[in-house]
């Protein structure tokens, strides 16, 4: 048992940060101890939110509105982006004179893309949902930009036709 209100805290604390940080769930019955049987009790199950990305929805959601929006986001873009999630390469082709394409992969046409993005699929989410700002992002370093800081400071738009649509 822990001794202290001390200990308590410090043990509640750290049961709370071990199951954000490692994904897992406590048993049903509460957890009494110091942190080495905190450890032992817990047992380690994948979540749901580990086993999805929140990306995969959103880029979805983008590929749509490309059908709609996609030949003036090619106007206002005019260039190809890379977003490289979590090690996952996506590629938003906006040229010049194409309704735009999403497609998983590198470039088809084997050219450099314009613009790449290289973030966290947490990351992403934030930022197409407008909980974070893409240049904030960038400057903690949870968004990194190669290629074109103008195509970059474009970036608005696109996020915007990833989010997802109200059904009313």
């Amino acid at each position: 048992l822990i001794g202290s209100v001390t200990d308590k805290i410090i043990g509640v604390e750290f049961c709370a940060r071990f199951i954000r940080e490692t994904r897992t769930q406590p048993l049903s019955y509460p957890i009494i101890g110091n942190k080495t049987s905190i450890m032992a009790q817990l047992v380690r199950i994948p979540t749901a939110a580990a086993a999805t990305k929140a990306s995969g929805p959103l880029l979805e959601q983008l590929a749509k509105s490309l059908e709609s929006e996609g030949p003036t986001l090619a106007k206002r873009i005019k260039g190809v982006v890379l977003f490289k999630i979590d090690g996952e390469e996506w590629t938003l082709d906006l040229s010049e004179d194409t309704d735009g394409k999403l497609y998983k992969g590198t470039p088809e046409s084997g050219e450099k893309p314009d613009l790449t993005l290289t973030m966290s699929d947490h990351n992403f989410a934030q930022l197409v949902m407008g909980k974070l700002n893409p240049q904030q992002a960038f400057l903690m370093q949870k968004l990194k930009i190669n290629g074109s800081m103008a195509m970059a400071m474009k970036l608005q738009p696109i996020l915007d036709a990833a989010q997802p649509k109200s059904k009313l």
